[in-house]
């Protein structure tokens, strides 16, 4: 992961978005949310993805519905997240 051009980036921005196709506890996310926390960074930080437990069987397509992680509802959580009740839109 490249820290130092994250973290820059992390800087210029107020919304920041991670989005994966497993598990969040110990994926890209937690990284991420870890960088941010270690550095102090002042930013808002959705984490997308499964929660950990235990998927049923499927296809990517199926899981990625059922688990909310396909574009559909990836808009509507970060609208949700960050332009719900933001009136500087």
């Amino acid at each position: 992961m490249p820290q130092e051009q994250l973290l820059e980036l992390f800087k210029r921005y107020k919304y920041v978005v991670t989005i994966e196709e497993y598990v969040l506890d110990g994926g890209m996310g937690s990284s991420v949310a870890n960088l941010i926390m270690d550095h102090n960074i002042d930013v808002e930080l959705l984490r997308i993805g499964i929660p950990n437990i235990f998927a049923e069987p499927g296809s990517n397509e199926e899981l990625s519905n059922i688990y909310e992680i396909d574009s559909r509802h990836i808009i509507k959580m970060i609208l949700n997240k960050y332009y719900k009740n933001d009136t500087n839109k």
